[in-house]
């Protein structure tokens, strides 16, 4: 996957799942996040593909995913656009994670919010907004915003 490639897959799936994968007794957000019968992903976590996630990538971030510990052995295997791209995976990981980002009592995203923060990414890494232009008008649309 390329920059935009993740970008696009990002904001499809952040728009798409309309709440932030964020455990709130533990104030923390996931990768990963079983919620009823629907499990959530974050940001990063819906670029994890699933035969290679592992509970033990919770709470950490990206760049501790890729590196082990000190004479370590790697300790997960992610693709390779993740060593990549990680400075721009770890932009969409905190966006996906900023409380203001969160609808006050809610627990959907504060899509505003959300997609200002989006964009500023998308400026700062030159790349095209097109499917986060698409994305929130679609969310503007439906009757919860």
């Amino acid at each position: 996957m390329n920059r935009q490639e993740i970008f696009d897959t990002v904001v499809r799936h952040l728009f798409m799942q309309g709440r932030p994968a964020r455990e709130y007794e533990l104030a923390m957000c996931c990768y990963r996040l079983l919620d009823g019968d629907v499990v959530l992903k974050c940001a990063v976590g819906c670029l994890i593909p699933d035969e290679d996630y592992r509970v033990e990538m919770e709470s950490k971030v990206v760049a501790a995913l890729l590196d082990p510990p000190e004479g370590g052995v790697k300790r997960f295997k992610l693709p390779d656009y993740f060593r990549e791209h990680y400075l721009l995976l770890e932009k969409l990981q905190m966006a996906h994670d900023a409380r203001a980002n969160y609808g006050a009592g809610t627990g959907l995203f504060n899509l505003p919010m959300l997609y200002e923060e989006l964009e500023v990414i998308a400026f700062e890494e030159e790349l095209n907004a097109n499917v986060l232009e698409e994305c929130y008008a679609k969310a503007k649309e439906k009757p919860s915003i």
